[in-house]
Formats: C-alpha cells, sequence, structure tokens
C-alpha cells in the first residue's frame, strides 16, 4: 500500500506515558524542538508502548527508536504487527561507537532491527554498517528540526561569546577548551555554555535534550546570542545542536563526523578532536567578517535540509521503499 500524507496513520512509540503525554499536548506548530519526537508532531501521534495487539490496530505505520531499554518490549509485540497494513519502522541514533555499551547482545540487536519492514539511521556512517550487517537497504534520515520557528527566535543582538556544545554522553571539555584558547583569548571573548554568561575557565555543559520539566525554548533563546559555537562532539552523530544554531544564523566549528556539520558547515568541519584545525577555523571566523557573515547565511539556509517538510517528503519516500 502506497503511503501518503493523506492515509497516514502514524504512531511513534514513546518511551513512557509521561513523555507521550508530554509531546502529544505540547501543541502549537512554533514549538522550537529538534530530534525524535519531531516524527509525531509531523504525522500526529506519540504513546507509550502498547499492552494489547488492539492498541496498534488504528495505525499503518508503527515507529520505534530501538535501544537497549525498549528492545525487549519491542520483542514481544512484534507478533501484533499485522503486514497486510502495518508497516513497522526502526531506527538507530545512538553512536555507533558507544553500541557495545548500549547493546551488550549485538546479534540480538540486529535480530531484532531486521523484522522492521523498514530500518533507518540518523546519518551516513551508521546508515552503511547497518546496511552491511543486514544486507539489506537502511535509510539515512536525521530526525527532524523545527528550524522554520527557531530561525525566527534569531536574535537581534549577538554578545562577543564563544558557546561550547558538550554532548551528554561525551562529556569533551579539553578539546573546545583548548580550540578555544588559541583562537580567541578570554580577555577578548567570553566562554559559556547553557546557562549564565560568564568570563570562566570552567565549562559549564550545554544539553540540547528536551526532557521531562526541562524547557528548551530558553535553550534556543541563549543559543541565539552566541556570536559562534564550538561542537566538541567526537562520535558519528546527527547533531542537533548544529542544526539550531545554524537556523539561527550562528555558525559552528565541529568534527566531521557530526553529520550536521557535514550538511550545514562542512566549510568549518575538521577532523575529530582536532583542537589546532578548530581553532584556525574559529579565527577565520572571527577575524574574517565576509566569511563569517556568508557561514551565517548559507548556515540558515542549510538547515533547512532538516525541516519539518524536507523530513516528512524523505519519511514518505522512505516508507514506500523496498525497506
Amino acid at each position: 500500500m502506497l503511503i501518503t500524507e493523506e492515509n497516514i496513520r502514524y504512531i511513534l512509540l514513546a518511551y513512557s506515558v509521561a513523555e507521550a503525554d508530554q509531546f502529544n499536548s505540547a501543541g502549537g506548530e512554533n514549538l522550537p524542538i529538534s530530534g525524535l519526537y519531531n516524527w509525531a508532531r509531523i504525522f500526529s501521534g506519540a504513546r507509550a508502548f502498547p499492552r494489547t495487539q488492539k492498541e496498534l490496530e488504528p495505525f499503518n505505520v508503527i515507529h520505534c527508536n530501538l535501544t537497549a531499554f525498549n528492545i525487549h518490549v519491542m520483542n514481544k509485540i512484534l507478533p501484533w504487527i499485522d503486514h497486510s497494513y502495518q508497516k513497522l519502522v526502526m531506527n538507530v541514533d545512538y553512536a555507533i561507537e558507544l553500541w557495545a555499551a548500549n547493546f551488550p547482545a549485538p546479534q540480538t540487536f540486529l535480530k531484532t532491527l531486521d523484522k522492521a519492514d523498514h530500518v533507518f539511521a540518523v546519518e551516513p556512517v551508521m546508515s552503511k554498517l547497518l546496511g552491511h550487517l543486514l544486507h539489506r537497504e537502511v535509510g539515512c534520515i536525521p530526525h527532524p528540526s523545527n528550524t522554520k520557528a527557531i530561525s525566527q527566535m534569531q536574535a537581534a543582538v549577538r554578545r562577543k561569546a564563544i558557546g561550547f556544545s558538550v554532548h551528554g554522553y561525551d562529556q569533551n571539555f579539553l578539546m573546545p577548551f583548548y580550540a578555544a584558547q588559541m583562537s580567541a583569548p578570554q580577555d577578548e571573548y567570553v566562554y559559556s555554555a547553557f546557562g549564565k554568561f560568564q568570563n570562566s575557565p570552567y565549562l559549564n555543559l550545554c544539553f540540547d535534550e528536551l526532557a521531562i520539566n526541562q524547557p528548551f525554548e530558553p535553550f534556543i533563546n541563549y543559543l541565539a546570542q552566541f556570536y559562534a559555537v564550538f561542537e566538541s562532539y567526537a562520535l558519528h552523530s546527527y547533531g542537533r545542536t548544529t542544526v539550531e544554531a545554524a537556523a539561527l544564523g550562528v555558525p559552528v566549528v565541529g568534527a566531521d563526523c557530526v553529520h550536521a556539520q557535514n550538511v550545514c558547515f562542512r566549510e568549518l568541519a575538521h577532523p575529530p578532536n582536532d583542537p589546532v584545525a578548530a581553532a584556525s577555523q574559529m579565527r577565520r571566523l572571527l577575524q574574517d567578517k565576509e566569511f563569517y557573515t556568508h557561514m551565517a547565511r548559507v548556515g540558515i539556509e542549510r538547515s533547512h535540509h532538516f525541516s519539518f517538510t524536507e523530513s516528512a517528503l524523505r519519511m514518505l519516500s522512505f516508507l514506500n521503499s523496498r525497506g
């Protein structure tokens, strides 16, 4: 059956009832969030894992972000999928370098994934690896970002500050700190992250996760004030913060293992854990105003690759592929 915007009856299986309720009740197309749960915003619907087969019957697309925390539940509901009219979609968005910690039983992980009608990853290296391991087509579909709403939150005035984006799974403090020391001395620029601007050699973590009771809009308003950002993540990832910064017109210097870096700011990409290369790129941004303006403009333009509209088209095309 061809899946279209008109006939799709989509459900994203959330980790918990609380998370499903949060995203279903958030409302408003202008909520500036990024990541997995935006699929539920595009195609209308998230719920906790079902307890009975009947709970799944209304849906023709059932989507699960497979993790170590839900793989046992996913295997329980696999027999409930009616493949005569339902398509089961599974994705993985956990960095391949961390699979050993998240999927300690690799064969169970692969066997579970292979039972899906369609499998996708959020960045191309993982997509290729899974395709090789499963001997089938594995899509590369980054999670959506509400770039339209985010781009409307650009700051009228930017602080003379450089932000450090640090991932919750890879708290890489030193690389951006060394790069900043070589490119923007503290007597000229403030180094900071999510929190208050402060002239301190100590870094605060910058989490871009939308967790229960954690406001997301203040994060975007805060990010919008930076002059530029160091993305320190050194593992293969999608790069949500990079997309959000790009939509705000804030250039990001980051590693080329981050998919969004290669899409939005490929001119500012460097090998992972190379603070010398990062510092060189940041110096160019700070010293060449014409180049800075160009990167800010193209960042906004390129960020729409991850928009709701583009993401919906990619997903619908993927659902109608062979899988």
